[in-house]
């Protein structure tokens, strides 16, 4: 950390970034440091380009980020909230046993209106039935040396 000859200390706008996602100020940050020194007033560099801020400027920065993060968390929050409550609203609620009919049990009548039916794979039988009884095969390594 250099020192600024009025005494304010100066600090890396990358170890802000670290500093700001809770990670280890070893990884490196300084593409996104150049990146956000662009957009400030006030950067410095030091002796190997590094941009680099004063230590209230970093304390600033460091707030708006942690605000910022927390917002876009928020925000992730609430849209996981939503899509699992419309997700919720598409699933049956259950059945009246007066709605089953005469030798279905209720498993099945659920799974014969299940609204996301699972997809079931074509068998080898079936595949030959569809087509004039003949099978293809495909290799997996076509056209591998």
């Amino acid at each position: 950390m250099a020192s600024h000859p009025e005494g304010d200390p100066w600090v890396l706008v990358a170890d802000v970034l670290a500093e700001a996602g809770n990670v280890d100020p070893s990884r490196s940050f300084d593409a996104e440091a150049r990146a956000l020194a662009k957009t400030m007033r006030g950067v410095r560099h030091d002796w190997a380009g590094r941009p680099c801020i004063t230590w209230s400027v970093a304390t600033e920065l460091l707030e708006s980020l942690r605000a910022e993060a927390a917002r876009k968390r928020e925000r992730l929050e609430w849209e996981a909230v939503e899509k699992d409550r419309q997700f919720r609203a598409l699933l049956p609620a259950g059945l009246p046993v007066s709605e089953i009919p005469a030798g279905v049990s209720g498993g099945m009548w659920l799974m014969l209106n299940d609204p996301f039916p699972a997809k079931r794979r074509e068998s080898v039988l079936e595949h030959a039935l569809a087509n004039g009884g003949s099978v293809v095969f495909h290799p997996v390594n076509e056209g591998a040396s």
